[in-house]
């Protein structure tokens, strides 16, 4: 079992996440902003996969991601970019964070695929 951080704005997303992660045997910390995340991952440590929604208010999923990646502890820590929109560039910014990008809505197999590959790596 992962423990695996899902950062998601919109509660009805969040919550899908959360409930399909955990039907994996994962355990899930859930945050709904950057901020939130920050926090949860002093009190409980870096996890082992992250699931970034991009677009939120204030840091975004990519920049929260960047912030994460100037620390030591999660530099290598398996990431997975979430977003309904498609914007040119950020699945380009996704990969040079090394992570792994995914369009909105989610399918649950492809979630799993997703999630299993990045554990594996």
């Amino acid at each position: 079992m992962a423990k695996v951080l899902v950062v998601e704005d919109d509660p009805d997303n969040r919550l899908l996440l959360e409930l399909r992660l955990q039907r994996m045997g994962h355990d899930v910390l859930s945050a709904t902003c950057a901020g939130e995340a920050l926090a949860l991952i002093g009190l409980h440590g870096v996890p082992d996969l992250a699931v970034l929604d991009i677009v939120m208010e204030g840091i975004d999923g990519l920049d929260l991601l960047m912030i994460l990646r100037r620390l030591p502890t999660s530099v290598s820590m398996p990431a997975i970019m979430l977003t309904a929109r498609q914007m040119l560039g950020d699945e380009q910014v996704a990969a040079d964070l090394n992570a792994a990008f995914m369009l909105k809505p989610i399918v649950a197999a492809d979630l799993t695929r997703a999630v299993d590959a990045a554990l594996a790596a």
